[in-house]
């Protein structure tokens, strides 16, 4: 499974990051929310982890653009 994961937080991004790989999954970490939706854009992820306090990007924003996109599923953490 493509996951993009986007949190500011570089600890908890490790250890989230970490289960995700033992789990074989394919994924992508960015930190901030214009990062977030470039990647997304670039990436077509099956399922999206995303902080709702990113930098440089509202919150409803972000669910906004990615609704808009037609994306299966979204996740808010």
């Amino acid at each position: 499974m493509k996951i993009l994961y986007a949190d500011d937080s570089l600890a908890l991004a490790q250890a989230v990051l970490l289960v995700l790989r033992a789990d074989s999954h394919n994924d992508i970490h960015v930190q901030d929310g214009i990062e977030a939706i470039a990647k997304f854009k670039e990436y077509t992820p099956d399922l999206v982890l995303m902080d709702v306090m990113l930098p440089c990007i509202k919150p409803r924003m972000q669910a906004r653009i990615v609704r808009l996109s037609r994306f299966r599923q979204f996740w808010s953490v």
